[in-house]
């Protein structure tokens, strides 16, 4: 049986280039305060804000005194607000990408933007929130799977406030390394 070694804190930690991107979601702003540093940042090989997740990037941003710039922001366009949307809209290497797609979360269709943008990346920080509102957790787990079928190749790792949450492999033997500082 093939194996699969997970690493969830190695991207935190380590010195080495690996290859991932980084999303950022809506209600993200605890996680990022916790894991999101410019070091990180840089290190991506692509960098994403799901609609609302603009938001709380620049807010960000903003309290740490840092610019934080997204290779693309995506989504319908009704999270996001106005001064946001200025904000990053009048910078000009930013892409907005509208996706109107009704029967995909935010989520989801941002996923499927950073693939064709970039389908050679084999790991994704998602920076979000898995407490609050029962309805966005349970759309970003089910969203967890749906991309975990349609992206097999792809380890997408949930950076929430207090934990890094990832599906395993059903077809492989898992092992997971946790030893961290910032584990515990």
């Amino acid at each position: 049986m093939d194996h699969f070694d997970y690493k969830p804190y190695e991207f935190f930690e380590s010195n080495e280039s690996l290859n991932y991107g980084i999303m950022i979601l809506n209600f993200s702003l605890g996680s990022l305060r916790n894991l999101l540093t410019k070091e990180l940042w840089k290190k991506a090989i692509i960098r994403g804000c799901a609609d609302g997740g603009s938001n709380i990037l620049k807010a960000y941003s903003d309290e740490i005194n840092d610019k934080f710039l997204p290779d693309y922001i995506s989504g319908d366009f009704d999270s996001i607000n106005e001064n946001t949307f200025e904000y990053y809209k009048s910078i000009s290497n930013i892409d907005f990408i509208e996706t109107s797609d009704q029967n995909a979360t935010d989520f989801t269709k941002c996923v499927r933007v950073m693939m064709k943008k970039n389908s050679t990346i084999t790991n994704l920080l998602v920076f979000c929130s898995l407490g609050g509102r029962f309805d966005h957790t349970a759309s970003i787990i089910h969203s967890l799977y749906i991309l975990n079928d349609n992206y097999p190749n792809l380890q997408i790792y949930l950076i929430t406030d207090y934990d890094i949450s990832f599906l395993l492999h059903s077809t492989k033997l898992n092992r997971i390394s946790i030893q961290s500082k910032y584990n515990g």
